[in-house]
C-alpha cells in the first residue's frame, strides 16, 4: 500500500510540474509586449550664465524656457530650434531663475534646441542645448 501511495504522489507531483513549468518551446513562444518610448523626459541644462528647459513632447509640440543661471543681465534670449529661430523680450533677467522667457507650442521636431542669452550689447551669456530624439 505504501508503494502505491508513493507512486501516486510521485505521479501527481510530476503532473503538477509539467503543467506549472512551460516547456522550452512554450517558453520561446511567450513574449512580452512593450511600447517603444519615442519621447525624451523633460530636460534641463545650463552653460555659462544661460539655462534652458525642454519639455517632453506633447500633442506634437514642446515648451522651451530660458533664464539667467546666476548673474543678472539686461538683454534677451534666442531659441534656435529645428523649426526656426524665436526671440524673447529684451529686459533685465534675474539670476537663479528669478524670471524666465517661455516659448510654447514650438513644433516637436527631432533635433537640437538651443537657447542663447545675449546682453543688449550683443555679448553672449552662453548657449544651452537639449534634443528631441
Amino acid at each position: 500500500m505504501k508503494k502505491i501511495f508513493a507512486s501516486v504522489t510521485a505521479i501527481t507531483f510530476a503532473l503538477m510540474l509539467s503543467v506549472a513549468v512551460p516547456s522550452e518551446s512554450q517558453a520561446a513562444q511567450t513574449s512580452t509586449t512593450t511600447t517603444p518610448t519615442i519621447q525624451p523626459y523633460a530636460a534641463q541644462s545650463c552653460s555659462v550664465n544661460t539655462c534652458m528647459y525642454l519639455s517632453t513632447p506633447s500633442g506634437g509640440t514642446v515648451i522651451v524656457q530660458g533664464w539667467a543661471y546666476s548673474t543678472n543681465f539686461y538683454g534677451y534670449f534666442r531659441l534656435t530650434a529645428p523649426s526656426g529661430t524665436y526671440y524673447g523680450a529684451t529686459q533685465t533677467w534675474l539670476g537663479g531663475k528669478g524670471n524666465y522667457t517661455q516659448w510654447s507650442g514650438v513644433p516637436a521636431i527631432v533635433g537640437q534646441y538651443c537657447v542663447t542669452g545675449f546682453t543688449s550689447g550683443g555679448v553672449s551669456e552662453g548657449t544651452a542645448c537639449e534634443s528631441v530624439l
